[in-house]
């Protein structure tokens, strides 16, 4: 099979997201590119701009930026002087309501790409949901019922104290770990102290987290307040063929919802969680679940492959 990257140049920059800038930049080594990979770091852009520019200054054939939250718009023109026939491309996985600077560098790119419904429509932009590494049929014995683990925020904590109440009210196994790095705490100490003892001040290994995941019958996905992009956790959940309890009432748009796998939690319908988690869940179409892997997500965009990822009643 012919590789689409064979021999090609790939200028990398994105955030260091819990390993899967490792996960893709692999996938695009698997494919014959030679990477050269940037960290979206504030530290490194402000203590190393001119390590930065010499390697931007080299030859390359794509550069592919994700988020580019701390990329300084003249090193892409820096970039785009050097490599004038190098095709550019970026990737959203935070809605621009949380960084509208971001749109202020969307002039140097050939292609830009979103996980977010709204922000697409908003901006012209492409969809393109996040994805999964792999997938992995589970033959690990279940633990809970249902699981979550995720960083603090005062909403995130609020349903999952709700959820708690709920599942120990109809005897559901669940296990549940929030955390906020100290540092963090530190700086709103009086706002969070009267959850010092519901709050973890590390987070899990992704090891861990990922056994966490694999014994457990549902995971529970609430995403910031205001995003309606699907989340990581999401495609984490669907390559794992787990239930999920989401927040996310965006998700019904998708081609892979179904109400027998992904519950839409609300205040008023907690009650029917153990119901959902005595039906049987239903097997993904396998075209379906293959636009979500991490092979796809990287051809997508490299190829300039169109895609529809919505249901039908959802398409334009």
């Amino acid at each position: 099979m012919d590789k689409y990257l064979d021999s090609k140049k790939v200028l990398f920059i994105a955030p260091i997201f819990f390993g899967y800038e490792k996960d893709i930049q692999a996938e695009l080594e698997s494919q014959g590119a030679e990477v050269t990979f940037i960290g979206d770091n504030k530290k490194l852009w402000n203590k190393d701009l001119p390590t930065i520019r010499n390697i931007v200054k080299k030859e390359y054939d794509y550069l592919f930026v994700i988020k580019g939250e701390f990329v300084e718009k003249t090193i892409l023109e820096l970039f785009k002087e050097a490599n004038p026939k190098a095709e550019r491309i970026l990737y959203q996985y935070d809605t621009l309501k949380r960084y509208p600077h971001i749109i202020e560098i969307f002039n140097l790119f050939d292609r830009i790409y979103s996980f977010d419904i709204e922000d697409c429509e908003k901006y012209n932009l492409i969809l393109r949901p996040l994805f999964f590494v792999n997938t992995k049929e589970s033959n690990t014995s279940i633990k809970y019922d249902i699981s979550s683990v995720a960083s603090y925020y005062p909403e995130r904590l609020e349903v999952i104290k709700k959820l708690k109440k709920q599942c120990r009210e109809d005897n559901i196994n669940y296990y549940f770990y929030i955390f906020l790095y100290w540092k963090n705490f530190v700086g709103k100490f009086f706002k969070l102290y009267k959850y010092f003892f519901k709050i973890h001040f590390k987070s899990l290994p992704k090891e861990r987290m990922f056994y966490i995941l694999d014994h457990s019958k549902a995971i529970v996905d609430i995403p910031i307040k205001g995003q309606n992009g699907l989340t990581m956790r999401t495609f984490e959940v669907i390559g794992m063929e787990k239930k999920l309890i989401t927040t996310n009432t965006s998700i019904e748009k998708y081609d892979f919802f179904n109400s027998s796998n992904i519950f839409l939690l609300k205040e008023k319908n907690m009650k029917h969680l153990k119901n959902f988690l005595s039906i049987k869940a239903q097997i993904i179409d396998e075209e379906i679940l293959k636009k979500y892997s991490l092979p796809l997500f990287c051809e997508v965009m490299f190829r300039n492959i169109e895609i529809n990822y919505l249901r039908n009643a959802f398409k334009d």
